[in-house]
């Protein structure tokens, strides 16, 4: 019986005692935890590791192809020996020994990478490819980082290697220069480029380096204004000012189309010194701009140094044959632009007929009523016909018509002894008629802002460069203005008057109008922050009022539409890097 109760009590000691279960336990669980943590730590070193190195590639992507735009005499291997180099500097910012560094972008002055596609890429760490056409640039680079739990595991470095790759795509550009060949640009400039001396040499000199760096699979197309490069279609009845009404709309449209003309590579007229024209004229006004060296861009250079001056300045015609160029929807990864140059503002000759519309009355009844017809250079009518009768009243104001005034009062009034030449036709002594040219002057106005608007809303980006100075003049109000103003105060028209005191050069009618230049472009910086205002100002007005157009839309309802820039210049250099801007504005965009 003692033995019994003796075994019994035996086996509760040994099988009942649970002291030092919890060390065994702990000690599991101690595992378990370390492996945790280091689980943690090598993924948030793989996590970094990935980051870095993406970090690293989308830099050197986006840097190789600012250099194939900006640079492009550089060749695709000096692009990747930069694009190695600048991996180099940035692992080493980011703490990356020399060893590793030389591991992983050995120094390009010994070697390049591999292309991507190539057998030597499978075990080199870095491969680039540059594509012939200098349009895109693709990168990859790999590590295995060091672990800290995980590399206890074999053959763990297969599946923990971390990768990187970016791609920059250089956007296609289809780009139309629209330049300015009125008589004006054989004036002298200061600070010429070299060889040149006129405003048409160095313009001539800023479009061919432009050209220079576009790259080989961009398009582009020259297109040039003056006035009447044909001769236009005359109404059957001529009158002062010349009844339109003779003409069919087509008719009118072709008198004011024939103000400008493509040039190359597909000229729209009987050229006697455009390069023969490519094959591909039969399907694209554009054509290809092939390497630095290739036919195509010296073509470009031979019909632009052979360019002269016509007549007048018809920015609106100008505007009109560019935007009609592009042609459906653009491919992708494509972006259209239409660049203009001029020296001064919209300008067309005494009695010609540029334009839908040449006379008082006819504005008058088309602003107040119904569009005169449909042809769609008149959609400044369309664009006021919708408004109250007080409202076109003011329209007309602005464009220079006193709506429902007497006959007697349809004029600008200017000091007649500030005037000469055709402009003596605007004072009040020359009869009934006397406002007619500097109605025609501000409807060019309205023509070429709504032929950039027709473009912007196409998605296409307009720049305007403007050579000269700005126009510091305000324009004199009218006698029977509606507003309770100064009687001299801005107009965003600006001066068109000619000063016979004056130098050639700073004739008010030949400086560039700021406030229109910007609105050509959609240059919404400008537009917010004008510059040519009344001094004083006027009480209850505020500064945009007077950079406001009547019958268009302005600054701010062109507000998401596509914006270029205005960039004035003073002289030849200034118009070069003018060129150079607009190019680098137009820039690489990084896909990753």
């Amino acid at each position: 019986m003692q033995y019994r109760s003796f075994r019994a009590l035996n086996k509760s000691k040994v099988y009942g005692d649970e002291h030092g279960v919890f060390l065994v336990i702990a000690a599991a669980a101690l595992i378990a935890i370390i492996g945790l943590i280091g689980l943690a730590v090598d993924c948030a070193n793989l996590f970094l590791t990935k980051r870095q190195l993406q970090t690293v590639v989308d830099a050197s992507a986006l840097a190789g192809g600012r250099v194939l735009v900006f640079q492009i005499d550089t060749t695709t291997d000096q692009v990747r020996a930069r694009m190695v180099k600048l991996i180099r500097e940035n692992l080493a910012l980011m703490n990356y020994s020399q060893q590793e560094i030389d591991k992983l972008a050995p120094d390009p002055k010994n070697s390049l990478p591999p292309t991507c596609n190539s057998d030597a890429a499978l075990t080199s760490p870095l491969c680039i490819d540059i594509s012939d056409n200098r349009q895109q640039v693709n990168i990859a680079l790999r590590r295995t980082p060091s672990l800290h739990f995980l590399n206890v595991i074999p053959g763990i470095d297969k599946f923990t290697q971390v990768s990187a790759a970016a791609k920059a795509v250089n956007t296609k550009l289809e780009v139309v220069l629209v330049l300015d060949m009125s008589w004006s640009m054989n004036r002298s400039i200061p600070n010429p480029p070299p060889g040149c001396s006129d405003r048409l040499c160095a313009a001539k000199y800023a479009a061919n380096k432009f050209l220079d760096m576009m790259l080989p699979f961009d398009e582009a197309t020259i297109v040039t204004f003056a006035s009447n490069y044909s001769k236009d279609v005359s109404p059957a009845v001529k009158t002062v000012p010349a009844d339109y009404t003779a003409l069919t709309a087509e008719e009118r449209l072709a008198n004011y189309a024939n103000d400008a003309r493509v040039e190359y590579p597909c000229p729209d007229y009987s050229s006697s010194i455009s390069p023969p024209q490519p094959a591909t004229c039969s399907s694209s006004p554009f054509v290809m701009m092939g390497d630095k060296n290739s036919a195509t861009r010296q073509n470009f250079k031979n019909l632009i140094n052979a360019l002269d001056l016509y007549g007048n300045t018809n920015i609106g015609a100008g505007l009109y044959k560019a935007r009609n160029l592009f042609v459906g929807d653009p491919p992708p990864n494509t972006q259209r632009t239409i660049i203009l140059f001029t020296d001064g503002s919209p300008a067309t000759e005494p009695g010609a007929y540029s334009g839908p519309l040449s006379s008082a009355d006819m504005a008058h009844k088309a602003i107040l009523q119904n569009p005169y017809d449909s042809v769609d250079t008149d959609m400044y009518f369309l664009q006021c016909g919708d408004r109250t009768l007080e409202e076109n009243k003011l329209q007309l104001r602005q464009l220079g018509v006193p709506a429902l005034a007497s006959i007697e009062k349809r004029y600008v009034e200017y000091d007649k002894d500030t005037l000469f030449g055709y402009n003596a036709d605007q004072v009040p002594s020359k009869g009934p008629n006397n406002n007619n040219y500097e109605l025609q002057r501000r409807l060019r106005f309205m023509d070429a802002i709504l032929e950039a608007q027709a473009a912007q809303r196409r998605g296409i980006i307009v720049y305007t460069v403007g050579l000269g100075p700005i126009d510091p003049n305000v324009y004199p109000s009218r006698v029977d203005d509606p507003y309770p103003a100064s009687r001299i105060f801005y107009s965003p028209f600006q001066d068109g008057r000619q000063k016979n005191n004056a130098a050639i050069g700073s004739q008010y009618a030949e400086q560039v109008k700021e406030a229109f230049m910007a609105l050509l472009a959609n240059d919404q910086t400008r537009l917010k922050n004008p510059t040519v205002l009344p001094n004083p100002m006027p009480a209850g007005y505020s500064a945009s009022y007077f950079w406001k157009f009547p019958c268009v839309p302005n600054g701010p309802e062109m507000v998401g539409k596509p914006e270029g820039l205005f960039v004035n210049v003073s002289d030849g250099n200034g118009l070069v890097n003018a060129f150079e801007l607009i190019a680098h504005d137009l820039r690489t965009r990084l896909e990753s």
